[in-house]
Formats: structure tokens, C-alpha cells, sequence
């Protein structure tokens, strides 16, 4: 991401393993069908897991000869394997309450209210925890670039949540209504990810640029593979 004067703009740190799968399946995978729910090659997998989760290098001279599948399968485990949900309780209650008192679902509200909402979950996110907060926008970024191409690679709403809800919210078992509630708060985030990145100053001090299309953010990536607490 760059500002007005063309200056890189960092604004924050990500696993190594989201930085390099996320990388190649944004630019590989959104026009692969079945990119983000076909498992990949179990032994390249195994193999892409030891390359990213070996120091002192952890992947970053990799040289891709795995396929979209093999990434997105690798990025899910690290995922799914991390010991809490990107959005605590505390803050996921916050964004589910003032959508559903704003009568946001299933329709879109007035542009008027939509602005609300859209800063009241700005001042909401805002307060994760540094780390959360950088992965969460991270992938948001790259879930939007795959739900606008889900006729090319099925990525629609539903299919993300289905394989990726745990990883945004804690999930209520026997609990329909709430779920669905999660699950709309997860697809707004999604939908608005832009409105939410913009105005934030970066560890440089550069403020990033406003554009019409989602942001894409430049990171400095960090961290090996293995879970580890945000």
C-alpha cells in the first residue's frame, strides 16, 4: 500500500505462512475453482509445512512448485490451528449486537446507517489486540478478493464461512440463530474490509491512500509456522 506521495505504508506484522500462501493464492487461486475447499497433495503439503516452519530461512527464499490447492490447504491447518479465534468474545458480541439493531440482516441498510455501522465496527476492531487486528485485515483482504471471483473459483460467502468461521469467531454449538449472526458480522467485515484499513497510521508513520477497490497492503511478514498466541 502506498499514500498520496507514492510512500510504502506498513501497517503491521503477519505469520510468514499467511504471508506466502496469501501471496500466491491472491495471485494464482481467485480464478481457480474449488481453490479454497479442495485439499491439497498430502506430501506437498507436509513439504511446504517443513519448508515455512524451518528456521533460520522459514520459506522466505521458497520457490513455489506447489499449486493453489497445496497453499490453501497449508494456510487452513495454520489457521484452524491457532489456539483462539482472531475476535474475542467481548468484541465479536459488540459487532454482532449493533448489526442486528440496525436491522442489517438480511438486507442493506440506508447509506446513512450503513456509515454508522460500518465506523461503529472500525471502533470496535480497533481494539484487538495489535497482532489480531494486523492478521485479521490481512485476511479479510484476501477473502473479498476470492468472494467478488466466487463465479470463477466458488469461494461464495456461505463456502467461506463453512471451512473458515472458527478461525474469525468462537462458534456457539446448538446455537442456529447465533451462528447466523456470527456469520453475517464474519461477510460485512468481508464486504467492507477497505472502509475498515483506511485511516490508520502505519508503523512509519505514512497514512495509506483511499481507493475504490480493496486495499492492497504491503506487510513485512514475521513469525514461523507454528501456533502461536496473537
Amino acid at each position: 500500500m502506498f499514500n498520496e506521495e507514492d510512500q510504502p505504508f506498513i501497517y503491521g506484522h503477519i505469520p510468514i505462512v499467511v504471508a506466502r500462501c496469501c501471496e500466491f493464492l491472491k495471485k494464482e487461486g481467485t480464478e481457480a475453482m474449488g481453490c479454497l475447499t479442495t485439499s491439497g497433495d498430502e506430501q506437498r503439503v507436509e513439504d511446504l509445512i517443513t519448508i515455512l516452519d524451518t528456521a533460520p530461512f522459514t520459506g522466505k527464499s521458497l520457490k513455489w512448485r506447489y499449486t493453489v490447492f497445496d497453499a490453501a490447504t497449508t494456510l487452513h491447518r495454520y489457521l484452524t490451528s491457532l489456539p483462539e479465534p482472531l475476535i474475542p468474545n467481548h468484541i465479536a458480541d459488540r459487532l454482532i449486537t449493533e448489526l442486528v439493531a440496525r436491522r442489517f440482516m438480511p438486507a442493506l441498510p440506508p447509506p446513512q446507517d450503513l456509515n454508522i455501522l460500518i465506523k461503529l465496527y472500525k471502533d470496535a476492531i480497533y481494539k484487538l489486540p495489535p497482532l489480531n487486528f494486523q492478521l485479521l485485515m490481512y485476511l479479510l483482504d484476501m477473502f473479498w478478493r476470492f468472494k467478488i471471483n466466487a463465479a470463477k473459483n466458488g469461494a461464495y460467502g456461505d463456502v467461506i464461512l463453512r471451512y473458515y468461521h472458527t478461525v474469525f469467531f468462537q462458534q456457539v454449538d446448538g446455537s442456529p440463530e447465533v451462528t447466523m449472526e456470527q456469520e453475517s458480522a464474519v461477510l460485512f467485515l468481508i464486504d467492507y474490509q477497505a472502509r475498515f484499513l483506511y485511516g490508520i497510521p502505519g508503523e512509519n508513520g505514512v497514512m495509506p491512500r483511499r481507493t475504490e477497490n480493496a486495499m492492497s497492503v504491503q506487510i513485512s511478514a514475521r513469525w514461523g509456522w507454528g501456533p502461536q498466541r496473537l
